[in-house]
């Protein structure tokens, strides 16, 4: 029997970061914030009805959940002073927010209004201006300038500094360093050195940090700059080192024991070196989002915990009575949850056309590959199909795709069912999905990190839980582009039983891992897709392949127990799109989205 309880073990729903989705008894799938649900189908249709005649309004569109990342904010806090205060650490915690993570407005807004100690980083002097813009009168937050650094830049952070803000400049060479000696005035602001972490990472985003990163002094620069610093009038001034190990680590504990000792480390040697002001550790970024829903703990306390141990251990070593102050700068775990992607169907295109095994001539040819024992047999037959001479005839063309979808229906169910074993590349194929739902989005668009870095983001059906999926399908993005889809899936770990889909896909399995393909119950009636964690990086990478826009913008709230819904913007005008590439005539107020209203 299946029951919601299996679609959101599927889906990883409930758990991790999709801990605020939700299925009910009727298999919506629902949003919860703070005192209040609502489900998908009922937020698309308070969307529709409310905004449906307004310029921009489509079918598809961005929803952000600003509570999230107070949520967030406030989880990563209590993390630390708790652990902090059970582990003895008294150095203070000092949180950043990183806002090329996401420079939204209501993003970095949220931020702010959670944590009135919450300081911000820039990386370039545009981000810079913004943090001005943002702060405006509140002088109680540290402003980071991080980033390659001219001299414009260094007095831009001079002048923040001398309007009553507290700044510090993060320098990662021997050229900023003598620049900021010439252009600064000592006591008017804070420096930090960003060294480069010689430590090994796990991750896509491994080579941030090690001997070959991009980022940070190497050991021998660190030293250069230490010494220069040191006999300078800005020597007092450094107050902090600084380093990042890499985004979405993947071996925490591994990863930030090594990586605190380090720091601890040249944080000590630097102090001996002469940097007697040295007091804090800014310890960068990392926290991942658990954006596959797979961490068995909690990464933002395996995270801090792991980190502050080990800082502690080396504390102990040089006999220090007072810890290093900890900055961490978390941007995914911050914002990854604060939006998502509602993406209707337009269409839904078979692979194959639809077989009739009981007709003569596909039952014998079923009935021939139902006898065949011998693996060997079975991938010639494949390959022979595979690889049959290209035909126009489109008589011939047709009965030979029958063929090739019966062939995979009878395989697949024997590979899984009677535990046949095939060769990979076989195997792999067997598990294709037969459908392409075609989506009014564009993934270059909204979620450019699964094309530029395979970065997983769940993609779940907003209805029909309650039921046993049918099978499984691709989802298409508008664009003329093969690249325009997203459609991995996570299969989850389970030992008591293997679930799959009617069609006989495996839906889990006794080791995690990950195939091509989104579960659904009704192929023929998709109606609506959730593209799920996309509040980190989606909105500054964006791209407008072929011309595809901005989403419309709709943030959803809980106020007093009720979810509030307020449209924000519609899709970008095609006026507009065209006019960024030059075209400045042509007037046209629609977007480029399908019209389904």
């Amino acid at each position: 029997m299946w029951s919601t309880e299996e679609a959101k073990f599927i889906h990883g729903i409930g758990r991790g970061d999709l801990d605020f989705l939700d299925i009910n008894e009727a298999g919506d799938l629902e949003i919860k914030l703070e005192d209040a649900s609502i489900t998908i189908p009922d937020l698309i249709d308070r969307v529709r009805e409310e905004n449906k005649s307004k310029n921009g309004y489509t079918s598809t569109f961005t929803v952000r959940f600003p509570q999230l990342i107070t949520e967030q904010v406030e989880k990563i806090r209590k993390t630390f002073s708790s652990y902090m205060k059970s582990a003895g650490y008294n150095g203070d915690y000092i949180p950043l927010y990183p806002v090329k993570v996401n420079q939204q407005s209501d993003c970095v807004t949220a931020v702010l209004e959670s944590d009135v100690e919450y300081g911000l980083e820039a990386g370039s002097k545009s981000e810079m201006l913004l943090i001005m813009r943002a702060v405006f009168e509140d002088k109680s937050r540290l402003i980071v300038a991080n980033g390659t650094k001219d001299r414009e830049y260094l007095e831009m952070a001079r002048a923040a500094a001398e309007q009553g803000h507290r700044v510090l400049v993060s320098l990662e060479s021997v050229d900023e360093a003598k620049l900021a000696i010439d252009c600064l005035i000592p006591g008017k602001l804070e420096l930090a050195l960003r060294v480069k972490p010689y430590v090994h990472s796990s991750g896509h985003w491994s080579h941030s940090g090690g001997r070959d990163s991009k980022f940070g002094l190497s050991v021998h620069d660190m030293i250069e700059v230490a010494n220069i610093l040191a006999d300078s009038p800005l020597g007092e001034d450094v107050r902090a080192i600084h380093a990042h190990l890499g985004s979405q680590l993947t071996n925490l504990e591994k990863n930030m024991a090594d990586y605190g000792k380090f720091m601890a480390e040249v944080f000590f040697s630097l102090r001996k070196r002469g940097l007697t002001g040295l007091r804090a550790i800014d310890i960068g970024g990392g926290v991942p989002a658990d954006y596959e829903s797979l961490f068995e703990q909690d990464p933002i306390s395996v995270f801090v915990n792991t980190m502050l141990d080990a800082i502690q251990d080396v504390c102990e070593k040089e006999g220090a009575n007072k810890h290093p102050d900890i900055m961490t700068e978390a941007g995914r775990a911050v914002t990854a949850k604060s939006s998502a992607i509602i993406v209707k169907v337009v269409d839904v295109r078979s692979v194959f056309p639809e077989v009739d095994a009981s007709s003569p001539e596909m039952k014998d040819f079923g009935q021939k590959i139902e006898q065949i024992s011998n693996t060997a047999t079975l991938y010639d037959i494949w390959t022979d199909l595979k690889h049959a001479a290209p035909t126009g005839n489109i008589d011939e063309l047709h009965t030979r795709e029958k063929r090739v979808a019966l062939f995979k229906q009878l395989v697949r169910r024997r590979v899984v069912e009677e535990n046949l074993e095939v060769p990979e590349e076989l195997h792999e194929w067997l598990f294709v999905p037969d459908y392409v739902a075609i989506g009014n989005f564009s993934v270059f668009n909204s979620c450019f990190d699964f094309v530029l870095v395979d970065q997983y983001f769940p993609v779940i059906p907003i209805s029909g839980h309650d039921r046993q999926p049918a099978t499984t399908v691709r989802l298409a993005d508008l664009t003329c582009d093969s690249d325009g889809e997203i459609s991995p899936f996570v299969i989850r770990r389970r030992e008591d039983r293997t679930l799959v889909t009617k069609d006989v896909r495996p839906l889990t399995a006794s080791k995690s891992n990950s195939t091509t393909g989104i579960p659904v119950t009704d192929v023929n009636n998709l109606d609506y897709f959730l593209v799920a964690l996309t509040g980190a990086y989606q909105d500054v990478l964006e791209a407008d392949h072929n011309l595809f826009g901005d989403l419309p913008d709709v943030v959803l709230r809980e106020e007093d127990g009720k979810m509030s819904i307020e449209w924000i913007h519609g899709a970008q005008a095609m006026t507009e799109i065209l006019d960024d590439v030059g075209f400045e005539e042509i007037k046209e107020i629609d977007d480029p989205y399908f019209e389904l209203k």
